[in-house]
C-alpha cells in the first residue's frame, strides 16, 4: 500500500466461545501499534500475542498454538508491555507497488517440488496459461534434471520463474551449479527468491510485478531489492 499510514493486522487463535480468548487483547494490543509513534515507520505489521511482526518476513509456524507466528533470525519489530509499545527493530525493507490500471492480473501458479517430480505439473501450468511461475524447491533452492527441464520450458516460453525453498528460514543461493542447482537455474533465466521470502509472498509479488508489464531485467530488479520500486 502506496501510504504512510500504519496499516496493522491482528487475529486470533482461540474462538471467542473459549475458556480464555486472545482475540480482545489482540485487537486491543494493534490498536495501541496502530496509534503509536514507531509505527509510522513501520508500513504493514502483524500484531498478535504482544508481538509486533514486519508483515514482510512474518510466517505461521504452528496451527494451534497461541506463539503462533515468527519471523525467524529476521526478528520482531517491537512487542507490547504493560499498555506500551516497544520498539526492537527498524523495517528492514518495504514495497509500495502500484495497482494493475485495468486490475487484471495474471496467472502465477505455485508448483511445489519433492523427490521423483517430473516437471509435468510446472509444464502443464505453463501450457494453460500462467505467466509466472514460483518454484519451491529443496535446501537453498535446487531441484532434479526434469525439473531443471520444466523450468527452461517455461523461461523458452517467456514466463517468469521464480526460485523459493521449502525450509522455513535461510536464503536461495546459488551455490550448486549442477543441472537442477541453484546456480545452473540462475544461470537459466530463473530469478531466486530475496531475503528468504516464502513461496506464497513471492506469489502475490510477481503477480502485481507482471501487472505492470515489467520486462525481465526490471523483473531481476525488482527481486534484488536494489532498485526503486
Amino acid at each position: 500500500m502506496n501510504t504512510n499510514k500504519p496499516v496493522v493486522f491482528t487475529g486470533s487463535m482461540r474462538g471467542a466461545s473459549s475458556s480464555s480468548p486472545d482475540g480482545p487483547m489482540n485487537i486491543y494490543d494493534a490498536i495501541l501499534v496502530a496509534i503509536s509513534k514507531p509505527a509510522k515507520d513501520w508500513g504493514t505489521t502483524l500484531v498478535i500475542n504482544d508481538c509486533i511482526y514486519d508483515a514482510f518476513f512474518v510466517r505461521k509456524i504452528n496451527t494451534t498454538n497461541l506463539a503462533a507466528f515468527s519471523s525467524g533470525i529476521k526478528g520482531l519489530l517491537g512487542y507490547i508491555a504493560n499498555d506500551k509499545v516497544v520498539k526492537v527493530n527498524n523495517v528492514i525493507y518495504e514495497q509500495h507497488i502500484n495497482l494493475p490500471d485495468n486490475n487484471q492480473f495474471p496467472q502465477v501458479e505455485i508448483i511445489p517440488y519433492f523427490a521423483g517430480a517430473e516437471g509435468e505439473q510446472l509444464k502443464t501450468a505453463v501450457d494453460n496459461g500462467a505467466k509466472g511461475i514460483v518454484l519451491e524447491a529443496v535446501g537453498a533452492g535446487n531441484v532434479n534434471p526434469k525439473m531443471n527441464d520444466a523450468v527452461k520450458y517455461a523461461i523458452s516460453k517467456n514466463v517468469a520463474v521464480i526460485i523459493t525453498s521449502c525450509v522455513y528460514w535461510g536464503e536461495v543461493v546459488a551455490e550448486y551449479g549442477s543441472i537442477g542447482g541453484g546456480a545452473n537455474l540462475q544461470k537459466e533465466g530463473a530469478i531466486l527468491a530475496p531475503l528468504g521470502l516464502t513461496s506464497r509472498k513471492c506469489q502475490i509479488l510477481l503477480t502485481l510485478a507482471l501487472g505492470q508489464n515489467r520486462s525481465k531485467d526490471k523483473l531481476k530488479d525488482f527481486f534484488s531489492y536494489k532498485s526503486d520500486n
